[in-house]
């Protein structure tokens, strides 16, 4: 489905406000990793391109007329071996490109158009 994804964290620790959103093809999988099952959440581009690192152990926590928020984790890669990377937790919120979420937001950030909502006591 496609996506626009704010990542809620970086390396670990909440953002005061989310990145820019990075727009791709959102996909569940589940897949096996060290003898164990697990769901991942993918934001693809062309191709076989992932737009943001994989989100490991991925849950949606809420689904809204807004989109979903996932929490999940990412590792983060020191240097160039995969043996050097560590995990941190993550969470996206995912604005899910519907005909009536585009339409109700006309052309705007979803993100801004809510905060904007929240402090004027429209939401």
């Amino acid at each position: 489905m496609l996506a626009s994804v704010y990542r809620i964290r970086d390396r670990g620790i909440r953002l005061p406000k989310p990145k820019d959103p990075v727009t791709g093809d959102l996909r569940f999988e589940d897949e096996k990793h060290a003898d164990a099952e697990m769901q991942v959440a993918r934001l693809m581009g062309t191709g076989s391109t992932e737009n943001l690192p994989t989100l490991f152990k991925a849950k949606v926590k809420r689904v809204t007329a807004n989109g979903m928020i996932i929490q999940g984790t990412e590792f983060i890669t020191r240097g160039q071996q995969k043996s050097k990377s560590y995990p941190v937790p993550q969470t996206w919120w995912a604005f899910i490109h519907t005909d009536s979420g585009l339409s109700r937001y006309d052309g705007n950030d979803p993100l801004d158009t809510i905060a904007d909502l929240k402090v004027s006591g429209g939401f």
